[in-house]
């Protein structure tokens, strides 16, 4: 019966050794190249209001990927006051910020900003709008936030 057995394992690692699957792999191929959780930082984020939430994303994300995954911290627990959130008018009037840095360039990536593992980021005002009556359109002008850095103004 061993001898049998024996027969059978050996049938069955030649037999995946010449499979067309296994061939594929490069002998180089290592689990170190596979994504961990080290490749990963988690971020707090501090909104409007005080409350503040965790996401989760690359070390190497960009900001746009940075928005996304802020996205889907609210789709993936909607409540009644967030199920109809229109993320272009929030991405349009309010940004991230870290340590007083406007997170406002979506193809930087935000490990080249110095953000890690357990920093927070929050929300702050992009855009204000004010309409001038003098001109019945918007004008934009400088404003100056308490932090002294300089802010456009619609």
């Amino acid at each position: 019966m061993r001898r049998i057995r024996s027969l059978n394992v050996a049938r069955v690692s030649s037999s995946l050794s010449l499979s067309p699957c296994f061939r594929r792999i490069p002998k180089s191929f290592s689990y170190r190249r596979l994504p961990s959780h080290h490749d990963h930082i988690k971020l707090s984020v501090l909104k409007l209001d005080g409350s503040f939430f965790e996401v989760e994303v690359a070390r190497k994300a960009r900001i746009s990927e940075l928005k996304r995954e802020v996205e889907d911290v609210f789709y993936n627990f909607p409540n009644e006051r967030q199920s109809n959130i229109s993320w272009s008018h929030v991405w349009g009037h309010f940004c991230l910020s870290y340590k007083g840095l406007k997170l406002i360039d979506d193809k930087v990536q935000i490990r080249n900003l110095g953000i890690k593992d357990g920093d927070q980021l929050r929300f702050m005002r992009h855009l204000s709008m004010e309409k001038d009556p003098s001109m019945r359109r918007f004008s934009f002008r400088h404003r100056h936030s308490a932090s002294g850095h300089e802010q456009l103004v619609m």
